[in-house]
C-alpha cells in the first residue's frame, strides 16, 4: 500500500476535510466540542448538519476516496469533484465549455479554481491524492493545473 495512502487515512475524517480545504479549523473545533456533548453523531453529521459541508461530501471522502486512491484507472479531475458535490453537473459543463474556447490551454482545475467554484487547496488535495502524475501527464501537455 502507498504510504501517502497510509498516512491519509490515519488521520480523522474532520482533519482530512481540513486538509482539502473544506472546512475551518474553527469549524473542526466546534464540531468535536458538539460532538464530546452528543457521542451519537458523528463528525461529519454534524458538519453537514451546521452546513458547512455536503453530506455527500463527507460520503465521499468516507466512502468512496479510499477505494479510488487504489485504483490505477483514472478518470478525469471533474467526474470526482462532482462525485463529491463539490462541483455540479452545470459547473463541470461550464468549465468544459471554457476549455473549448479559447481558453482550451487552461486545465480543469486550474479553471475551477479561477472561477471561485473550488478552493486551492481542494484541488492541489484532489491532484496529490486522486489524480497521479502519469494521468495528469497524459491528459495535458503542461505542468500547471
Amino acid at each position: 500500500m502507498n504510504l501517502r495512502i497510509n498516512s491519509l487515512f490515519e488521520k480523522p475524517i474532520g482533519q482530512v476535510l481540513k486538509q482539502a480545504g473544506l472546512i475551518s479549523p474553527l469549524q473542526l473545533d466546534l464540531a468535536l466540542k458538539e460532538q464530546s456533548l452528543n457521542r451519537q453523531m458523528s463528525i461529519g453529521e454534524i458538519l453537514a448538519s451546521r452546513g458547512w459541508i455536503k453530506k455527500e461530501t463527507v460520503e465521499f471522502f468516507v466512502n468512496c476516496l479510499p477505494n479510488l486512491m487504489h485504483k490505477k484507472q483514472k478518470q478525469p479531475l471533474g467526474y470526482y469533484l462532482q462525485k463529491a458535490g463539490l462541483l455540479t453537473d452545470n459547473q463541470v459543463k461550464y468549465i468544459l465549455s471554457l476549455q473549448n474556447q479559447e481558453q482550451s490551454w487552461i486545465r480543469f482545475g486550474k479553471l475551477a479554481v479561477i472561477n471561485n467554484l473550488l478552493k486551492q487547496e481542494t484541488l492541489d488535495f484532489f491532484l496529490g491524492n486522486v489524480c497521479t502524475k502519469s494521468y495528469l501527464d497524459r491528459v495535458y501537455l503542461s505542468d500547471e493545473y
